[in-house]
């Protein structure tokens, strides 16, 4: 009996002279701690804080756990957390790091103090960006008013001015047929020669050509008025007229007559009837390089490292180069689209691109040395930067969606 009391003491007294916190953590609390230190080590002291917050209240009395969460608060610039957490430190044990903690109690004063005096003189910077941004703010919000009131405007006047009589469609329609009845002949006589200033009036009525088209295709989906429609055809037809007399006085009375070679951008089908207007472009896929032949516009796209839309028919592994159609006509084709356009570093044809680049080229492309080069096309690298694109934006898209549904969910 006497040995069991004496057995008893002894184990009583070993308890109280033991130290608070001598412990051994818990798995739970020295995994959770690993976290927090990977995440300090990282310079994430955000997580770092909020992992030692957890281990902390997990064994409040460790100071080993406090020590850290005023490491990590101290990061933060969150002084008094700091001392708070290196304070409840040296309550559990007056010796755990010590010399460490009084230096960096220190330390923070002085932060602190700094901190309050670079504060004391932005007082006067603060203000006045406060006021400047108050002030950007009101005239920002005056001009947003002022544009949304305007596009209303503009928008009750479209919906009004579009409600255009079926008879004046018809006419609109009527004189755009003819307009690309004298447009296409043009394109065919380029074949006599480069004109820049017949080039220009080409472009700039097809342009207004094509613009029309799409108006009369859904009348008012972008807000064109009946005016409007007229007033571009007006200008169209005057620039179809002039380049039509600019024809004839330069290439002769038969310059309207003949027909161009089947020549057409390997990438958009525009007609290259001149030679003069064709640039040879080196293709590579897959490591074999092809040559085709490409407009000034594609070029230049193709120059700049990206990759030209191609137009063809049908969709997927079924889709069809413009020029593997036998009844294709490119001259018709620019004024009358009736393709579609796929990213042309998806076009991977069975035979190969350099089959399709003669086809597209009509025989004329063993014969176009004096064409411009321009640098070579990696489309498989034009490829992989293209779905990086797609893939970054679906990934915005599906951000967007999920912010806009995030107000119908619950929250706990």
């Amino acid at each position: 009996m006497i040995r069991r009391v004496l057995l008893a003491c002894a184990c009583l007294l070993i308890w109280a002279v033991s130290p608070v916190g001598a412990a051994e953590p818990s798995p739970q609390a020295l995994s959770i701690y690993e976290d927090g230190k990977r995440a300090y080590d990282a310079g994430d002291y955000t997580t770092a804080s909020r992992r030692f917050s957890e281990v902390s209240k997990l064994e409040p009395e460790n100071p080993r756990w406090h020590y850290n969460l005023g490491l990590a608060r101290r990061q933060l610039g969150q002084y008094a957390g700091a001392e708070a957490a290196f304070r409840r430190v040296a309550a559990l044990d007056p010796e755990y790091k010590k010399a460490e903690i009084a230096q960096k109690l220190a330390h923070m004063e002085d932060d602190a103090g700094s901190e309050r005096g670079r504060s004391g003189h932005d007082d006067a910077r603060v203000f006045f960006y406060a006021f400047g941004g108050i002030v950007l703010a009101i005239i920002a919000g005056v001009l947003i008013v002022r544009r949304r009131r305007r596009q209303r405007v503009a928008a009750h006047a479209s919906k009004a001015a579009l409600k255009i009589d079926p008879q004046l469609l018809r006419a609109f329609s009527a004189r755009l047929d003819a307009l690309r009845e004298r447009l296409v002949p043009i394109e065919h006589a380029m074949r006599f020669g480069e004109d820049a200033d017949l080039r220009r009036e080409l472009e700039c009525a097809t342009d207004l050509e094509l613009a029309v088209a799409r108006s009369l295709a859904v009348p008012g989906a972008d807000g064109m008025s009946a005016s409007r429609l007229a007033a571009r055809l007006d200008e169209a037809e005057a620039l179809a007229a002039g380049a039509r007399q600019r024809a004839l006085a330069g290439f002769g009375p038969h310059a309207l007559e003949g027909q161009g070679e089947r020549v057409g951008c390997w990438f958009c089908a525009r007609p290259l009837a001149n030679a003069e207007f064709r640039r040879r472009l080196p293709l590579t896929v897959g490591g074999r390089t092809s040559e085709v032949l490409a407009c000034p516009p594609c070029a230049e796209q193709a120059a700049r490292g990206i990759a030209p839309e191609l137009r063809g028919r049908g969709e997927g592994a079924g889709f069809q180069h413009w020029s593997e159609d036998g009844n294709f006509d490119p001259y018709a084709e620019r004024h009358r689209p009736s393709t579609r356009q796929v990213p042309s570093w998806d076009f991977r044809p069975a035979q190969g691109i350099a089959p399709i680049a003669r086809l597209a080229a009509g025989g004329a492309l063993a014969a176009a040395g004096t064409a411009a080069v321009v640098s070579l096309l990696d489309l498989d690298a034009a490829r992989e930067t293209g779905l990086a694109q797609q893939a970054a934006s679906a990934a915005a898209r599906h951000a967007r969606n999920e912010r806009s549904d995030s107000i119908f969910r619950d929250h706990s």
